[in-house]
């Protein structure tokens, strides 16, 4: 099944409650990865995961942003937002602006990636397998003789 719909928060839906995949569970006997909704991404982790500490543990930022339920959305479900706070920063768990930046990090970090693998293409002037289409208009051509 799709989610995609369902994981965005509108007017019209006030809940992102989807299934997620556990990169911390192993893979079962048949192949089938861990699932759980994203609204017990907690109790998950506290029921399977916990440190010998009895911590939470350090999960990817890619879960972290997937399963993080926004303030937009504890307001759209009237939930109190000083008790969500409250529980954030007890458990030491990240709020909305934490996630913000972790999805900056991981943006710059996938573009970061794929510039790095990128292939450098050969000059056009200088490719012999450019097509007429692929060259550059001669306008083109005249303003990088002068640069």
């Amino acid at each position: 099944m799709i989610y995609s719909r369902a994981a965005i928060l509108s007017t019209g839906n006030s809940s992102t409650n989807v299934p997620m995949l556990c990169p911390l569970c192993p893979i079962g006997l048949n192949k089938q990865e861990t699932t759980f909704w994203k609204y017990n991404l907690i109790y998950h982790m506290a029921t399977f995961h916990l440190t010998e500490a009895g911590e939470l543990p350090r999960c990817p930022p890619s879960l972290l942003i997937q399963g993080h339920i926004s303030q937009q959305e504890d307001v759209a479900n009237r939930l109190n937002p000083m008790i969500t706070k409250g529980w954030r920063e007890k458990n030491k768990f990240p709020d909305s602006d934490a996630i913000a930046d972790l999805v900056k990090l991981e943006e710059a970090q996938l573009l970061e990636g794929a510039h790095c693998k990128s292939r450098k293409r050969a000059p056009l002037e200088v490719s012999h397998l450019s097509t007429a289409s692929c060259r550059p208009s001669p306008m083109k051509v005249q303003r990088r003789e002068h640069l």
